[in-house]
């Protein structure tokens, strides 16, 4: 009898312990805020080849652009020659998401407008 309740003592607080971890994790999930993703935006004050494009993205903290656009250009239909304007790829995607969509072949998933 004495085993009986320490064991259902024990199954007791395992069961709360456990389900306090699934509601504090749901919670954190619904209610912390998430990583803004922007779309990422570059400024082109004047008609840009796509090296200019690469020393912008650089310079902006991209860590392999050069690799990216060798990726991206032809897939994503970008010209040689940018006109002035706003090179926006969309949706907004995070680096990390932009690269495993390069990886796995899928660029249909990303899409670049060039706005003036």
């Amino acid at each position: 009898m004495r085993r009986l309740r320490m064991a259902l003592s024990i199954m007791a607080v395992l069961i709360v312990v456990m389900s306090t971890t699934v509601a504090l994790t749901f919670a954190m999930w619904l209610f912390l805020p998430r990583e803004t993703k922007q779309p990422l935006r570059l400024r082109i004050p004047y008609r840009a080849t796509m090296r200019d494009v690469l020393n912008l993205l650089e310079r902006d903290g991209w860590s392999h652009p050069r690799w990216l656009f060798r990726r991206v250009a032809h897939k994503l239909d970008i010209p040689r020659r940018l006109q002035a304007g706003e090179f926006v790829i969309e949706p907004p995607v995070s680096r990390w998401r932009l690269m495993q969509a390069l990886r796995q072949q899928r660029p249909h998933l990303i899409s670049v407008t060039i706005r003036s």
